[in-house]
């Protein structure tokens, strides 16, 4: 005799079913599997009604991903960028912690203070085609340069603008967003010379309805397009 049991274990909505008869009295409309869980969803309940978000916002926090699908997470207030192997999810790597630099043997010759890398404050990230990671460092407004492979700092790069955030295009290419209405936008390479991008007409005109107190505040770039934030205060 088929059974349906009223009772839910603990505190899950949830009712077990017996039977084959049962089975094919519920609605399947809703139903879905878990793919990571493998556990059965009969239906989904209804989602609470929204409410206007009443915390506060805190600092910038850099946040990537590389081609290899590793994730990157810095924190500023820290000075420390963490690598995590992903969706594997192991055990974080800081890439800003590290040997300090040889003395060299020679007299006289050419003694760094302390480790470049440590002073870092990641505001946004972005890794290119070829193993550098782009970081944005909040402290100085430049933008540096990690090698993957054995995470030493490569160069920096300033530009004559502020930069404000960093994207990694599905080229590889890594953009900038700066603070300029004319020229928002700049295409860094790990060795070479940075380049501004230059708008098309239709991007032109959207730049032109926008307020002329904002200024390029976050970016994207997802498939073939580029997503430019512009804020004027604390407006976006």
């Amino acid at each position: 005799m088929p059974e349906i049991s009223a009772t839910a274990p603990g505190a899950r909505r949830v009712a077990p079913i017996v039977g084959a008869t049962a089975w094919r009295a519920c609605r399947l409309e809703a139903t879905e599997v878990d793919a990571t869980s493998g556990e059965l969803a009969l239906a989904r309940l209804p989602s609470p009604p929204a409410r206007p978000w009443t915390g506060t916002a805190g600092g910038r926090a850099a946040l990537g991903f590389d081609r290899a699908g590793c994730l990157y997470r810095g924190d500023p207030a820290r000075g420390q960028l963490s690598r995590v192997p992903w969706p594997q999810r192991g055990e974080p790597v800081d890439l800003l912690l590290g040997p300090a630099p040889d003395t060299p043997a020679e007299p006289g010759g050419f003694v760094p203070a302390a480790d470049p890398r440590r002073p870092l404050r990641p505001w946004a990230v972005a890794a290119d085609a070829d193993e550098h990671l782009l970081v944005l460092d909040g402290a100085t407004g430049t933008v540096a340069v990690l090698d993957l492979v054995d995470g030493h700092l490569l160069r920096t790069i300033p530009l004559a603008e502020p930069v404000v955030d960093l994207a990694s295009a599905p080229d590889g290419v890594v953009l900038a967003a700066v603070a300029s209405r004319e020229r928002p936008l700049v295409a860094l390479d790990a060795i070479g010379l940075p380049v501004p991008v230059g708008l098309d007409e239709a991007a032109v005109a959207l730049l032109a309805a926008v307020p002329a107190a904002a200024r390029p505040a976050r970016l994207t770039a997802t498939g073939r397009a580029v997503w430019l934030l512009l804020r004027a205060g604390s407006d976006a």
